[in-house]
């Protein structure tokens, strides 16, 4: 029987709250996600638990192997082919589904999962926060995996320290980074969050963003 992945299924059930709740303008107005609507990042999510291996494969070798045009591709034919009532749907079903590639962690949909969650609830003003568990894993794995700089284009953070001051977590021996754990791990994937963020370590991160 295959694994199940209940932090990933914790952090799916929670954007699909987070859908339902928002009005049809919202699910159409802009996010924090370039050029994507809440109902894109949805379908995004949605791809990853219910399209097979050969899909996702076909779809990136199509596509160059340009893995983000890849992705909005397969959002917008997902998006085209479901309701949005159809996507949350499946959504919660095979929220515990592991990722289709064996060898991407939980960490890694985990992470994604946290970030979309946020880039959508702050550009919709929607209340709530990020599950404790489901931040202290994406914190985990943006600032210490491997895989998040190759997957994610995160550079090297060796030179850096974290802290979140809304939780308990903290990573790595060099320069201070302090800040709300969502303001750390958006400000990680590209979002415009170092404002948010205080230490010494802030303007290192700028330089290596």
């Amino acid at each position: 029987m295959a694994k199940t992945w209940h932090i990933a299924g914790k952090a799916r059930n929670d954007f699909a709250d987070m859908i339902e709740s928002l009005t049809e303008e919202q699910l159409n107005s802009p996010t924090l996600c370039d050029k994507w609507t809440p109902k894109h990042i949805l379908a995004h999510l949605v791809v990853f638990v219910n399209d097979p291996l050969p899909t996702f494969f076909l779809n990136i070798a199509k596509h160059k192997f340009n893995f983000d045009a890849a992705s909005v591709a397969a959002a917008q034919k997902t998006l085209d082919a479901h309701s949005v009532e159809e996507l949350v749907s499946i959504l919660r079903t095979k929220s515990t589904k592991p990722a289709i590639i064996p060898t991407f962690p939980e960490g890694l949909s985990v992470a994604d999962t946290a970030v979309h969650t946020q880039d959508v609830r702050r550009s919709v003003n929607a209340e709530g926060k990020l599950d404790e568990e489901v931040l202290q894993t994406a914190l985990t794995f943006l600032t210490t995996n491997s895989k998040a700089q190759k997957i994610f284009e995160i550079p090297k953070l060796d030179s850096l320290a974290f802290e979140a001051t809304d939780s308990n977590y903290t990573s790595g021996d060099g320069a201070l980074i302090s800040g709300e754990g969502e303001a750390i791990i958006l400000a990680l994937m590209g979002r415009p969050t170092l404002d948010e963020l205080t230490g010494e370590g802030v303007a290192k991160l700028r330089e290596l963003l």
